[in-house]
């Protein structure tokens, strides 16, 4: 049939070729074929995310909701639009009213962890992250505190969250998603300066995982700590075996290569290699691990080029936006980077007030941690 049909095909080109502009297509012409159904709506609003099109999958998400309000899809999916559109409030009463309705999902718990987080409500993760233990849960919870300890600057207890989330993606013999975890802590590491064990890392993810989903992020963990020859060739090659994904064209690729361009003094190629980023610049949504990636490295290419002032425009861009993605290390890390920026420019006041604000928000960060190191000592200088 024609619905079977846009089934396999929608599916085809989200999970398999990763072509997001196909998966598009397809899934509207089943959206004006089939109205009543709610698939096309639940996979066009996640689609639309991934491309950080918020109003596009707000409407995607409220329609659905109106056709199936009995849905946990359709909960989850509304709940991922308050929280992109910054209402949080409405975020956090609709994925409670989804848990009283027995309507709720992991990724509904996960965003109530992330908002506990947020208000730094203790005895919440502690509550959740307790109702999730030996559960199908667990291990997803278990890496929201991982990287939620990372964006903190608590790299050691980050790496003992990363390993119990591992552990626990082996037990359900999800080896790809321990070695993405592998990676995302592997990036984590290289983007606050501890390349060390940053490098462990993504060659960690790499060895557990050799052809997987784990190789876009690990490559550019690969990058970011000096490996540009392991870094190329392993991109090129998933460009090759993936031509059409998206990710890989517009984020994975691009990143690699305008990190090892900056690195070897070539900005200006960096943020032309940059450009097809700009449209996932907000992009994977809240339940992402990648957002701010592409602003990020494009804003180190732009301090490498002494462009202080549009470097702290793509700074700032992460900064007003952490609801986007609660617990970043990029936000942070933004803010070390602005102060640089502002330092840059040579105004000294918003640079002495930026690093003030950065070294209160990991004052509580793990002493030996690279960046906290060198912006303690930047800051020193300018008083």
């Amino acid at each position: 049939s024609e619905r079977e049909r846009l089934y396999i095909e929608g599916h085809y080109y989200q999970e398999v070729s990763g072509d997001t502009d196909k998966t598009i297509v397809s899934y509207e012409q089943w959206r004006k074929l089939y109205p009543r159904d709610t698939i096309p709506l639940n996979n066009l609003a996640r689609a639309y995310a991934s491309l950080g099109q918020f109003d596009k999958q707000a409407e995607m998400a409220l329609e659905e909701m109106k056709l199936d309000p009995t849905s946990s899809f359709s909960y989850l999916d509304m709940v991922i639009s308050f929280v992109e559109l910054n209402r949080l409030e409405e975020a956090r009463t609709l994925a409670e009213e989804a848990a009283a309705k027995k309507l709720d999902s992991v990724g509904t718990r996960r965003v109530l962890l992330m908002m506990a987080y947020k208000r730094n409500d203790q005895a919440e993760v502690e509550r959740r992250l307790t109702a999730a233990h030996a559960s199908a849960d667990e291990r997803f919870l278990v890496a929201v505190k991982a990287r939620t300890e990372m964006g903190q600057g608590k790299t050691k207890l980050a790496h003992q969250s990363f390993a119990e989330a591992k552990t626990l993606a082996e037990k359900e013999t999800a080896s790809e998603v321990a070695a993405r975890l592998d990676a995302e802590e592997a990036l984590g590491l290289g983007i606050v300066g501890d390349c060390t064990a940053g490098r462990a890392e993504a060659l960690a993810s790499l060895e557990r995982f050799p052809s997987g989903f784990n190789r876009g992020p690990a490559f550019i963990a690969l990058a970011m700590c000096g490996e540009a020859a392991k870094a190329q060739k392993g991109i090129s090659a998933l460009e090759q075996e993936y031509p059409e994904d998206l990710s890989t064209r517009v984020e994975f690729a691009p990143m690699v290569r305008a990190i090892i361009d900056t690195q070897q003094g070539k900005a200006d190629g960096a943020l032309k290699v940059l450009e097809p980023s700009h449209r996932i610049d907000y992009g994977t949504g809240p339940l992402g691990s990648f957002t701010f990636a592409a602003l990020y490295v494009r804003g180190l290419a732009y301090l490498a080029n002494k462009d202080g002032e549009k470097a702290a425009a793509e700074f700032r861009k992460i900064m007003e936006r952490p609801y986007l993605s609660f617990g970043n290390v990029f936000i942070p890390m933004a803010q070390l980077q602005m102060a640089r920026a502002y330092a840059l420019q040579g105004d000294k006041v918003k640079a002495r007030t930026a690093y003030q604000d950065f070294l209160a928000t990991w004052k509580d960060a793990d002493a030996d941690v690279p960046a906290l190191v060198q912006g303690k000592a930047e800051y020193a200088k300018l008083q």
